[in-house]
């Protein structure tokens, strides 16, 4: 028999897969008797590039060095497609079931893979650790992780989507009581930060980064040689160096907000005329935006290719005088809707003690 290159191409493909996630199957039947737990989850992939050769998610129990991996490969004989097993809107869910014996579990890494012939590239996202239960007998819903190549730490912020990944399970694999499902999504751990001066609590998921205290120390001392106040850093953010959140504070010696008023005027006018003077091209808006009952003034600054072709980036400035003493802002950066989503989530969650 002669097999074509295509078909031959497929082969391999169909051996690769079964080879490697057997463990991420759905099975056909689980006895509800079984010394083993079913954990079932999904992993959604914006349908976009660049889509990369194979994504691995590795797990293990707790404590073992050895590791089992979820691999998730598009279809790649012609061009790069994800083939999940339905779409949401514009992403890919793929669906995911392991048998595993009782006991605590780890997702600890995730690995992109990507074969251009001459150049091939792996990211990997470094160690950190989803623990999940495996109990006997129990069909356990731990969750959505989400897969951005550009920020590959988002995949720890997982999503609570069970009601619609139960449904297509019951339809597309009725051989499982899955309306006996336990939902255990994981929970996204936050870290705080408190600044009593000028009253202000912030969270933030511990997915996203924080950034060294050097280069804001060095933002800083740049800063405190202008002529105007120094700029108190209290925290920088990012999950690549695209995306950003700085928040902090500035002295403003002035009692009557309408004097802040005019400040904040000629500033952003300031800061429009020079972005415009380096030939960028930008378009800009100005806003409200309420936090905590709070009303800061917004600049909308949208960066774009010299063509105006191409949107790059947004940076979006929120600031408001605090106790007419201080004006604090928020400096966000973002190339995509997901990291602009984490930001806004951290702003809006911001608390503060000092209501004028």
């Amino acid at each position: 028999m002669k097999l074509s290159f295509q078909t031959l191409y497929a082969v391999a493909v169909s051996v690769f897969l079964t080879s490697c996630i057997p463990s991420a199957r759905i099975p056909e039947k689980y006895d509800p008797a079984n010394e083993k737990g079913l954990v079932v989850g999904s992993i959604a992939i914006k349908n976009e590039r660049p889509i990369y050769n194979s994504y691995d998610i590795t797990y293990r129990k707790v404590g073992s060095e050895k590791f089992s991996r979820i691999r998730i490969i598009p279809e790649q004989v012609t061009k790069m497609k994800l083939i999940p097993d339905f779409f949401d809107d514009d992403r890919g869910i793929h669906l995911f079931a392991l048998e595993l014996p009782p006991g605590e579990y780890e997702i600890y890494e995730i690995y992109f893979f990507s074969n251009g012939g001459y150049i091939q590239e792996t990211r990997r996202s470094g160690e950190f650790s989803l623990k999940f239960s495996s109990r006997p007998g129990i069909i356990s819903y731990i969750g959505e992780f989400n897969i951005m190549p550009y920020n590959i730490l988002s995949f720890t912020n997982v999503k609570d989507k069970m009601d619609r990944d139960i449904a297509y399970l019951t339809e597309h694999h009725p051989g499982i009581p899955w309306e006996s499902a336990d939902n255990n999504t994981l929970v996204t751990h936050y870290q705080t930060i408190a600044n009593k001066e000028i009253g202000v609590l912030m969270k933030y998921p511990d997915f996203i980064h924080v950034l060294s205290p050097e280069e804001p120390q060095q933002n800083k001392e740049k800063i405190k040689n202008e002529s105007k106040p120094p700029f108190n850093h209290m925290i920088t953010l990012t999950t690549n160096p695209y995306n950003s959140l700085t928040s902090g504070w500035r002295r403003f010696d002035a009692e009557d907000s309408v004097l802040y008023d005019e400040y904040h005027e000629e500033k952003t006018d300031n800061l429009l005329s020079s972005l415009r003077d380096s030939k960028l091209q930008i378009s800009h808006e100005s806003g409200v935006y309420d936090i905590d009952g709070l009303t800061f003034r917004t600049t909308t600054i949208t960066y774009y290719s010299k063509k105006k072709d191409e949107l790059l980036f947004t940076t979006v400035i929120l600031e408001r005088l605090i106790g007419g003493a201080n004006i604090f802002s928020f400096n966000i950066s973002y190339t995509n809707e997901i990291d602009k989503e984490h930001f806004f989530e951290i702003v809006n969650a911001t608390k503060f003690t000092i209501r004028n």
